[in-house]
């Protein structure tokens, strides 16, 4: 999932504290269970999210973040029962809306996903991370027309975002359009120089345009960042075997 609020360190603080059940205040038990997560304690946090609730069941806050550490460890039927009721505390919170569809574009619901993009658009008209998810899930449906347009306006709310031009070169790769997908691929590497996924996709549009130097160059520096990536492997071995 996506990171929630910094934790602060009295948050910290809270997760040292032996908090007795029943004891403390719902806020305590959120903050400790917000803090457990940003640990990578995720077992922990959900037990303080539980503690939380049982004081003040109406917590949507709570429930937002139980949510996110279910869907943190993969146990998504349980994430989308937490994201629904916070939803239904707080209906018109486009963030909350902007979360489901996060859950279900990991479950391939790629429909739904779309669907509370949507929504959560309709409610903050300029959430670019709205418009760049619902992209890609139009992309996963094959509407490739409106999934650019989708990514287009993502890059005009957020041109200083790396993801969204790696997103829309994916996307003109996908149309068949490597020139295009090279330039996205391009301004994304400006804002991250070391990211080994980027170069391997762009090495990728580079042979597709008949450009092996180039390619080769791309995978080549890819295998330097992540000497595990075998996508970047094979295609070396395809280049120097033609």
């Amino acid at each position: 999932m996506f990171p929630k609020n910094s934790i602060c360190e009295c948050c910290i603080d809270l997760v040292e504290q032996d908090l007795a059940p029943g004891s403390g205040v719902a806020g305590d038990y959120l903050m400790r269970g917000r803090a457990f997560v940003a640990q990578h304690e995720l077992e922990k946090g959900i037990a303080s999210f539980d503690a939380a609730l049982s004081i003040d069941p109406s917590l949507s806050a709570a429930y937002d973040a139980r949510s996110d550490a279910y869907a943190r460890e993969g146990r998504f039927d349980l994430a989308l029962i937490d994201i629904g009721k916070a939803i239904n505390l707080r209906p018109y919170d486009a963030t909350l809306l902007y979360e489901r569809g996060n859950i279900f574009l990991q479950q391939q619901h790629f429909a739904d996903a779309v669907r509370d993009y949507t929504q959560a658009i309709g409610l903050k008209p300029e959430f670019a991370l709205s418009y760049m998810n619902r992209g890609i899930s139009l992309g996963k449906l094959g509407d490739m027309v409106h999934s650019l347009a989708d990514l287009d306006r993502a890059v005009q709310l957020a041109p200083t975002n790396p993801d969204v031009y790696y997103n829309r070169g994916i996307a003109h790769a996908k149309a068949s359009d490597f020139d295009k997908a090279v330039q996205d691929y391009n301004e994304a590497l400006s804002y991250e120089p070391s990211n080994a996924r980027l170069y391997s996709y762009r090495g990728y549009a580079y042979r597709q345009l008949g450009n092996l130097e180039a390619a080769t160059r791309d995978f080549t520096r890819a295998l330097e960042l992540d000497p595990s990536d075998q996508q970047s492997r094979n295609q070396l071995r395809d280049i120097g075997e033609r």
